[in-house]
């Protein structure tokens, strides 16, 4: 499901591009388990020169991450390494802010849109009559991951919010449509059992539309 929402949102705002789907072995859990896999799997599409923008529709919270508690952050940050070589190669990442709201003040970020070299896609909510002409502006949606992170300093770019996060990186930097009142229609045909139409919506959405928008 996760895949097919983030191929397809790409796609809507993106058509003529060339999608890439990566898959890994472990799946990503509420924890470290299966982000080193999926650390490879971005440093393998940078090094190998297969796009230019990677969407992460997933996160965990940094204080999943062993040491944490202890102010020992070496077991999330030795996974940068993929982050690092994508901005030397130019690669804009994208990631999902998470679709728990605002987040309580020392409960630390959303990992990977946590970190300054990631850009973290929040959500918003579009107020459309059925025919999908809008009725008012854009809002937030409510329901929005909004983090500040207490592995991550905060980054130059966000120091004329400073007021706002303070001393450390704070999420999301953008917001795309997140809400399912107004989300995207999928298809999905993958499961020949149970083939058909269901609403998108969280910021596992936002995140691939926005890496669609760095794309074109």
């Amino acid at each position: 499901g996760e895949g097919t929402l983030a191929v397809e949102a790409a796609h809507a705002i993106a058509p003529g591009a060339k999608i890439v789907l990566v898959e890994t072995g472990i799946a990503e859990t509420d924890g470290p388990v299966g982000a080193p896999e999926m650390m490879s799997a971005v440093n393998h599409l940078v090094n190998a020169g297969e796009g230019d923008v990677v969407s992460m529709s997933w996160g965990t919270g940094e204080r999943h991450f062993p040491g944490y508690d202890v102010g020992d952050y070496t077991s999330l940050t030795t996974l940068r390494y993929a982050f690092q070589n994508a901005a030397r190669h130019g690669v804009t990442l994208t990631a999902s802010s998470g679709d728990g709201g605002g987040a309580q003040a020392g409960t630390g970020g959303f990992w990977p849109s946590s970190d300054p070299l990631v850009t973290a896609i929040g959500g918003t909510h579009l107020d459309l009559d059925d025919t999908g002409k809008r009725l008012s502006a854009d809002s937030a949606w409510t329901g929005s991951g909004g983090y500040v992170s207490q592995v991550f300093d905060r980054p130059s770019y966000q120091n004329a919010v400073k007021s706002v996060v303070g001393a450390k990186r704070g999420t999301p930097d953008i917001s795309m449509d997140a809400d399912p009142d107004g989300g995207l229609w999928i298809y999905s045909s993958y499961d020949p059992k149970s083939p058909g139409w269901w609403l998108g919506g969280g910021t596992s959405q936002s995140s691939p539309l926005f890496a669609a928008v760095v794309a074109l």
